[in-house]
C-alpha cells in the first residue's frame, strides 16, 4: 500500500474511529457521554475541568504556537486564531476560563480553591515550556488539540443534563458550554484540515495515533494525580 493509500484509508475512517473508540474507553468522558455521573465529587470534576481550561489559555495554547516550526504558517495561523477565540476576543471576562470559573462560583467553589487546583494541574504541561520546535512535536499537539477541540461535541447534551441534575444548574449558569459548543463546530474542523497538512507519513500518523490514546487515555484532566506520573 502507499503512502497515498495509507493517508487516505487513514482520514477516511481509521482516524474518526478511533477517536470515538478510544473517548468511549476515556476515563470521566466515557461516562459522561453515556449520561452518568462519573463517581466521586461532581464538585471536584468541576474544579479540574476549570484548571484544565485555564492551563490550555495559560500554557497550552501559547506554548503551541512558539512549537510550530518556523516556516508552519498554517499552523501557526491556527494556534493564534485559536488562542484568541479562546480569550473572548480579549474582552474583559469573556476568555472561557472566566466563564468556567463564573459556574465553579454558582456552586460555590472559591477562588482560592480555583488557584489551588490550577497551580498543581498546570506542573503537568510544563514540559512544553523547554521542548523546542519539530514538525514531530507539532504534529503531536495539533492531534491533541484536534482531539479536544471535538469532545464536547462528541459528549453532545449528556454532560450538560449530567450537570444540571447533580448540581441543580440552570441552562442560565452553563453559559460556557453554550459558548463553547458554538466555537468548538469550527474549531474542530478546522483543527482537523491543519493537522491533515502536516501528518502526510505512516510515522507522522503514528504520532497521531499514538497522541489520541495519550490525551484520552494516559493524561486525561481527570487523573493526573501528580506530575511526575505523567509518562512520555
Amino acid at each position: 500500500m502507499t503512502d497515498t493509500d495509507t493517508r487516505t484509508r487513514f482520514w477516511s475512517g481509521e482516524y474518526e474511529q478511533l477517536v470515538e473508540q478510544t473517548l468511549d474507553r476515556a476515563p470521566v468522558l466515557g461516562d459522561l457521554r453515556r449520561g452518568v455521573m462519573p463517581a466521586g465529587d461532581p464538585i471536584a470534576l468541576l474544579r479540574r475541568h476549570a484548571a484544565e481550561v485555564r492551563t490550555a489559555l495559560d500554557v497550552k495554547l501559547p506554548s503551541r504556537l512558539r512549537l510550530c516550526p518556523s516556516d508552519a504558517f498554517a499552523a501557526k495561523k491556527f494556534f493564534w486564531r485559536l488562542y484568541a477565540e479562546e480569550q473572548g476576543e480579549f474582552v474583559a471576562e469573556r476568555n472561557h476560563a472566566n466563564l468556567f470559573a463564573a459556574l465553579c462560583q454558582r456552586v460555590g467553589i472559591t477562588s482560592d480553591e480555583l488557584e489551588a487546583e490550577y497551580t498543581t494541574y498546570r506542573e503537568h504541561f510544563d514540559y512544553l515550556l523547554t521542548e523546542q520546535p519539530s514538525d514531530r512535536v507539532l504534529v503531536r499537539e495539533l492531534t491533541v488539540c484536534c482531539v479536544w477541540e471535538s469532545v464536547i461535541l462528541r459528549l453532545g447534551n449528556r454532560y450538560l443534563s449530567v450537570l444540571m441534575e447533580a448540581l441543580t444548574l440552570t441552562p442560565e449558569d452553563l453559559e460556557y458550554f453554550t459558548v463553547h459548543q458554538q466555537d468548538d463546530t469550527h474549531h474542530s474542523a478546522a483543527a482537523l484540515k491543519v493537522l491533515q497538512t502536516y501528518a502526510t507519513t505512516e510515522a507522522d500518523l503514528d504520532i497521531v495515533r499514538d497522541a489520541i490514546e495519550r490525551t484520552l487515555i494516559l493524561e486525561n484532566p481527570w487523573t493526573l494525580e501528580a506530575p511526575s506520573s505523567v509518562v512520555r
